[in-house]
């Protein structure tokens, strides 16, 4: 199948709020790319070497699906309620205490919209910047499966999530966040790589993976 075809998958999960699924197929992805992070097309085959015989890369809609479900990750529209959701699905790696996810001027169907998240060790600030043509009914922040909300102010009022969401007025600029991280899952680039390649020398030397006609190797 068409690799890149997993975008269908990853925007449906998006819609319907699932974030760690989301998260986690969005590096098996980057995983199966090229060594600069190049999709392909066909002819690569799995636990195999990565020769792509007559298709050559990069294949340029594999990279417009990417960046068009990476975009709607941080920003995305539901034109049938008029909500714009941000922070959709956020990886753990990128709340580590110190980092700062930053959105500039991002142009959406209600106007542009900029953000920033500071991390801290016990929570996370929000700054938004809402330039609207025609403003949305709420801006909705998505708080990620692996964190444990302890309280949050809009605008320095107490607020409340429901399901895990945060519904701010168009005009709010400042959302803050404190929270307890669980266990943070080893869901990012570097450690899926090692998976693979521990995985695919382990065939090399004679393990099967039941399902899986080692021939090709």
């Amino acid at each position: 199948i068409h690799h890149y075809e997993t975008f269908q998958v990853l925007q449906t999960l998006l819609a319907l709020g699932m974030d760690r699924e989301v998260i986690t197929d969005f590096y098996s992805f980057l995983v199966h790319t090229g060594s600069t992070n190049t999709g392909f097309e066909y002819d690569i085959w799995a636990w195999r070497d990565r020769h792509f015989h007559n298709n050559y890369p990069p294949h340029g809609w594999c990279a417009a699906r990417f960046n068009e479900c990476l975009r709607n990750m941080l920003v995305r529209e539901d034109p049938q309620a008029a909500v714009l959701h941000i922070a959709s699905a956020l990886a753990p790696t990128w709340l580590e205490a110190g980092k700062v996810i930053r959105v500039n001027k991002a142009p959406t169907d209600f106007g542009t919209i900029s953000y920033t998240i500071e991390s801290t060790t016990g929570g996370a600030k929000i700054k938004l910047d809402g330039q609207w043509r025609n403003a949305p009914k709420s801006v909705n922040f998505h708080i990620p499966w692996f964190a444990e909300l302890v309280s949050a102010t809009i605008d320095g009022k107490a607020a409340t999530a429901k399901d895990k969401v945060f519904e701010l007025p168009a005009d709010a600029h400042l959302l803050e966040l404190k929270w307890n991280l669980k266990a943070m899952p080893e869901l990012n680039y570097q450690k899926g790589v090692e998976r693979y390649v521990e995985r695919y020398w382990k065939i090399q030397r004679g393990e099967t993976i039941p399902g899986f006609d080692s021939r090709w190797i």
